[in-house]
């Protein structure tokens, strides 16, 4: 059931673009006028295409060389590359998975980026219950047409965007605003935070027994993830306040470096745990499915944190420095030569598309 991970991913997202918004709060003059919460919308675009590409831009060219090698599977066409570049591989459904399962997300991700921006003015203009309403509202419709229109093309890439799954992000938007409005004190934070980790492990429990697919043709799928959103949403808000037990262990030093790679983390643990579940290193390790199971995790957890760290220090880091700077410090170092990050990644993808072009010439 690893995909309730994606359900606490979304949840968080909202959250803490929002928390970067209405955070700390401000003071009675900026109250005085939206725009002083705000930065210009190509600046958010910007800082978050240099957040977020790299890293996946990263992943995309070593499968590309390992598909070119024959040790990724089955070479993609240059449409699949084309789309998975600018994150629209959702719009064609046996693109939404090819390179890497776990790059399904990112669109959701990215179409959230683009309307945040808008969602967000609800919360600034003291419109929480509004946003909340819309975002449950429109994603319960959502699910109502898919489920009606069955296992159809046209149902799958609903399946694969937004405004399915909408409501996560929205829930998480909202719990900013309830984490400002709850006094702040350790022991109401610590209580929610609490009830936050038992009633998320309820969750995990029951459908574990009851429903453990990521989709059935039913409302099973809207309501699990609407347990696991008001979970996660209760540990953040109970990680928000005064210090306790659970923001001590969230703050340790081991659990601030996880989150720091945990973006790399989720590209590069799939294929690292399918290549070695397809090699001979762990089936060597022992005989039944139990040792072969904990010595693929074992050996496929040490291998994704070191490339996941390697992938967050030489690729994220730079390009993360370049977002927040400006002028010169928003440039990347090659060398001796600065180069502007979005330029840099234009380049990187048309590379990208070079490759792919010769892929399928190659295997054809």
């Amino acid at each position: 059931m690893g995909y309730l991970g994606v359900n606490v991913f979304f949840v968080l997202s909202g959250f803490v673009l929002a928390w970067q918004v209405l955070q700390p709060a401000p003071s009675k003059q900026q109250e005085s006028t939206v725009t002083s919460h705000t930065v210009p919308y190509a600046k958010f675009l910007r800082r978050r295409i240099l957040r977020v590409y790299p890293a996946y831009y990263a992943c995309l060219t070593v499968l590309l060389f390992l598909s070119l090698w024959g040790i990724h599977p089955e070479p993609p066409r240059v449409t699949d590359v084309a789309l998975h570049l600018v994150m629209f591989h959702n719009l064609i459904d046996k693109y939404v998975s090819s390179i890497n399962p776990v790059f399904w997300s990112m669109p959701f991700e990215w179409q959230f980026y683009l309307v945040f921006p808008f969602l967000v003015l609800a919360l600034i203009r003291q419109r929480p219950f509004l946003l909340l309403g819309l975002g449950v509202g429109i994603a319960a419709l959502t699910n109502l047409a898919i489920v009606v229109g069955g296992a159809e093309a046209w149902t799958h890439v609903l399946l694969a965007q937004l405004p399915f799954r909408i409501d996560e992000f929205v829930v998480g938007m909202v719990g900013v605003k309830v984490a400002g409005a709850m006094p702040r004190r350790a022991s109401l934070r610590a209580v929610t935070f609490w009830i936050g980790v038992l009633v998320l492990l309820g969750a995990v429990a029951y459908y574990a027994t009851v429903a453990p697919l990521w989709w059935t043709w039913d409302w099973t799928p809207f309501i699990r993830s609407f347990w696991v959103e008001a979970a996660v949403v209760a540990i953040l808000v109970g990680l928000s306040g005064d210090v306790h037990f659970g923001s001590r262990l969230f703050a340790s030093r081991i659990m601030v470096w996880l989150g720091t790679i945990s973006y790399s983390i989720y590209l590069w643990h799939f294929p690292v745990l399918s290549w070695l579940a397809s090699t001979t290193l762990v089936r060597q390790a022992g005989v039944t499915f139990d040792s072969m199971f904990t010595s693929l995790l074992t050996i496929g957890l040490a291998l994704a944190l070191a490339i996941s760290a390697v992938s967050y220090y030489i690729i994220e880091r730079p390009f993360h420095n370049a977002a927040q700077g400006s002028g010169a410090f928003s440039e990347i170092r090659i060398g001796a030569m600065r180069i502007d990050g979005i330029k840099l990644l234009t380049l990187w993808g048309g590379g990208l598309m070079i490759l792919a072009a010769v892929i399928a010439v190659v295997t054809n």
